[in-house]
């Protein structure tokens, strides 16, 4: 599974895009939940760059990773250990 993009992060969630075999996912993660709100099968777009493309429209808030993240699941603690790093990471979006 890998890491796509995120929204600027809260204290209670995480919403972003990840991607599992053949498919993409919308998610939130709370510490008690994930819940995946869309799925989008990875044929249907030329490229990842393609889909941060269309997606990024759709959602503009947000940032896609130019090299996505190896992630075991999406469980919150483990999301934001492996975000906490990034370098938007506690910046405000301009």
């Amino acid at each position: 599974m890998k890491l796509l993009g995120i929204e600027k992060p809260s204290k209670t969630v995480i919403c972003g895009y990840a991607q599992e075999g053949d498919r993409y996912l919308s998610f939130s993660s709370t510490p008690n939940d994930v819940t995946i709100h869309s799925t989008f099968k990875v044929d249907d777009f030329p490229s990842y760059e393609h889909f941060a493309a269309v997606i990024g429209k759709w959602d503009p808030w947000v940032v896609f990773l130019k090299r996505p993240i190896k992630i075991k699941n999406l469980e919150f603690d483990h999301l934001m250990e492996k975000i906490k790093n990034l370098p938007f990471w506690g910046k405000e979006r301009r």
